[in-house]
């Protein structure tokens, strides 16, 4: 949005105010979720890949338990930050309305 706002706003006109926000988490919004504290975390992860390269009958098994592992990783991690109460769908409807409120607006207009 930040490099493209004069071309939706020479699309949608005068009339209409584009606004756009990052969620609570992501984008350019702070704090971010961030599953790799320290950083070297990432790159462990990654060289413990699952390669289809010299793949054996359990290579997909071993992708699945990858594919389980790594979000509940990333749980422990982000709980232990104590940032994951407040990234939900609720809080992210409660920042659009607070938008709305400073906008003095009454509802959300697509």
């Amino acid at each position: 949005m930040q490099d493209r706002g004069a071309l939706l706003q020479a699309i949608i006109g005068k009339n209409h105010d584009p606004i756009a926000f990052d969620l609570r988490g992501i984008g350019a919004s702070v704090p971010r979720v961030d599953c790799w504290d320290p950083p070297e975390k990432q790159r462990l992860w990654a060289l413990q890949d699952v390669s289809v390269v010299n793949a054996h009958p359990g290579t997909v098994n071993d992708a699945f338990a990858r594919a389980t592992e790594f979000p509940q990783m990333c749980e422990r991690h982000m709980n232990a930050s104590g940032l994951l109460p407040h990234l939900s769908t609720a809080s992210h409807a409660r920042d659009m309305l607070e938008i709305l409120q400073q906008m003095g607006e009454d509802k959300l207009k697509y």
